[in-house]
């Protein structure tokens, strides 16, 4: 049977995008980067300590079932047919995410205006996800050599580090562009917000930064997702955490602040 009606030739062209497909999942599951300057996102899920200790067995089985959501809408190629054509959707500038606890880990395969176009909707993607775990998060995303052996699991170079502290530093919820990158992606990022930074834990004099954050739609594909859902379930999420009897007030004001942040990041 066809696929969507198509004629035995278009049968053919998407037989050959499904191998294609699989060989190009594979090349981004095994391609190390020796000191290649690439793009580099971090993101740490918040209030993951708690929940692991209480319900970790719950958590393990939601975790892998988003990861594999996550996979297949932002990293696995996908081919697709119908009587209008054969289409390939991939983000092919991006290599396989690497998950570890509280921690998710991506990047580029270089440093192309490409690659900065789809690891910031790749990273606003992965951001809301987390959220149909129960997780706001906060992350960033920088430039920087990256040494990634995936058979070894072993990542390291200063474009990670530079994410990191990126998104150590501020007292918000999203995925922030580290500010050597906040002029480059044109059309990739949200506009500037001010955001409160962490320093003011070590007692210093409370600091805020203009800091512009990756765009869901900053890659242009044939996918839409569904913002006003997400932003709601972002409210949601909200509310719920300041029902709870232990609610810090910290947390409760960063859940506001954060929201026009979390709402520019959906557009």
């Amino acid at each position: 049977m066809s696929s969507g009606g198509l004629d035995p030739e278009d049968e053919r062209l998407l037989e050959k995008m499904r191998r294609r497909m699989v060989e190009e999942d594979y090349r981004k599951q095994t391609t190390p980067l020796t000191g290649v300057n690439c793009f580099v996102c971090y993101l740490d899920l918040d209030g993951f300590r708690e929940k692991i200790g209480t319900a970790p067995h719950d958590l393990f089985e939601t975790y892998q079932q988003q990861r594999q959501y996550i996979l297949a809408s932002f990293f696995q190629a996908n081919a697709s047919g119908s009587n209008s054509g054969v289409t390939l959707h991939h983000f092919d500038k991006m290599l396989w995410p690497y998950l570890f606890s509280d921690s998710w880990f991506f990047s580029t395969i270089d440093s192309s205006q490409q690659a900065l176009q789809q690891i910031s909707t790749v990273a606003a993607g992965v951001f809301m996800r987390c959220w149909e775990i129960g997780f706001p998060a906060h992350g960033a995303i920088a430039e920087g050599p990256l040494w990634w052996r995936p058979d070894l699991q072993i990542i390291l170079g200063p474009g990670l580090v530079k994410a990191y502290l990126a998104a150590e530093s501020m007292d918000s919820f999203g995925v922030a562009v580290h500010s050597d990158l906040a002029e480059k992606g044109s059309g990739a990022f949200t506009p500037t917000h001010r955001v409160l930074q962490r320093r003011r834990r070590l007692g210093l004099f409370p600091t805020h930064q203009d800091t512009r954050f990756c765009r869901l739609y900053a890659y242009k594909t044939n996918t839409t997702w569904g913002t006003e859902s997400y932003l709601a379930r972002y409210d949601k999420m909200a509310a719920e955490y300041a029902a709870r009897p232990n609610a810090k007030a910290s947390v409760k004001r960063r859940y506001r602040r954060s929201r026009p942040i979390v709402e520019a990041m959906l557009k």
